[in-house]
């Protein structure tokens, strides 16, 4: 047995509580049970099955067989706990269809709007020394930024394997004409560069595609190579994308989407402080937006969430690197410009 090393004590109004941040689960230990936990500390092997504070221990996973399978951290104990502090999302019932998602959706906005709204910063700013003059409402310089817009209404019309390949190209691909030169002295897999910046120009941003509904493609779930431009079969079992988006079941028609990977050992190996976890997160916001203005300019709505079943994607792309970790899903398709899904609308009409 060993102390859960996905924990930490925090002190409490009343004492001190074990928050176990990988589970989501906090604990608050009586003085009896902290100070069996010291002594557990100080000697494990002092762990007793029959001990009654030690079985309190082994119910809440405090004190467990052996640490889970979770890959060798490379960053400090702050960037640790906040990845599996957030990673999922503690659902006491994941929705099992849309009306079960729509239902808590709205019930979930009616609470927070039962609370004062926050008050904008400019509002408690004092006067505007500087007035600007906004641009021409007919200009087109710059349409894909006024036409992009998030839908949630998606039509059940393929998409074709060329469109997709622009898209994925776009998106994760290596640009050519925007490589380093050889006289940098850098090796290759460090000249390469895409249309989104990179954080320390590592790449460290990978895409595994759910192809649903693409002509020309089997459905299934696919690693992107962005060095050929090439398409890895990680598996063929496709389940409906709720089941892996938390239960967000009315996106079940969108023919397909991105998973968006940050591989930290590339940042590891590069940044050694904890900061760097931002330049993960970062990096794929940049990429979403790439993927995001590359499927309007090619006519298609698109659609983003945060809300992933990581260790669900996991067990179907089965990573080959456990660095490898999933962080945010985007998605296109032929839809309408809706951006509330039909049955959350007639719900919120009745």
């Amino acid at each position: 047995m060993i102390i859960n090393p996905n924990g930490f004590l925090l002190p409490s109004g009343s004492g001190l509580v074990f928050w176990n941040f990988e589970e989501h689960r906090q604990f608050e230990l009586t003085g009896k049970h902290l100070q069996r936990l010291i002594e557990l500390a100080e000697n494990i092997n002092n762990y007793c099955a029959d001990h009654p504070l030690d079985q309190d221990f082994c119910n809440t996973n405090i004190l467990i067989d052996k640490p889970s399978l979770t890959p060798t951290w490379g960053w400090d104990e702050l960037s640790r706990l906040f990845h599996l502090g957030t990673r999922d999302i503690p659902y006491e019932d994941t929705p099992t269809d849309e009306a079960t998602w729509t239902a808590a959706y709205l019930q979930h906005c009616s609470d927070a709007l039962k609370q004062p709204f926050p008050t904008e910063t400019f509002e408690a700013m004092a006067p505007a020394s500087v007035h600007l003059e906004k641009p021409d409402a007919n200009y087109t310089e710059l349409p894909l930024l006024t036409t992009r817009a998030t839908s949630r209404v998606f039509s059940r019309n393929p998409v074709s394997l060329d469109l997709l390949s622009e898209i994925l190209f776009y998106t994760l691909g290596f640009i050519d004409e925007r490589a380093l030169p050889e006289s940098t002295c850098l090796p290759i897999s460090l000249r390469q560069r895409r249309c989104s910046p990179s954080g320390g120009g590592l790449n460290s941003t990978e895409g595994y595609l759910y192809a649903k509904n693409i002509e020309g493609l089997d459905a299934g779930l696919y690693f992107y190579n962005p060095a050929h431009h090439a398409l890895h079969s990680c598996t063929h079992q496709l389940p409906d994308l709720g089941e892996l988006l938390s239960g967000q079941h009315f996106i079940n028609t969108l023919p397909f989407g991105i998973f968006l990977a940050s591989r930290f050992d590339k940042l590891w190996w590069k940044y050694k402080h904890s900061r760097a976890y931002r330049m993960a997160l970062i990096e794929v916001g940049h990429i979403s937006q790439t993927f995001q203005l590359a499927a309007t300019h090619f006519g298609l709505k698109t659609w983003l969430t945060g809300a992933i079943d990581e260790r669900a994607v996991e067990s179907l792309i089965n990573p080959k690197n456990p660095a490898a970790q999933i962080l945010f899903f985007v998605g296109a398709g032929h839809g309408e410009n809706e951006p509330a899904p039909r049955k959350l609308s007639n719900l919120i009409n009745t």
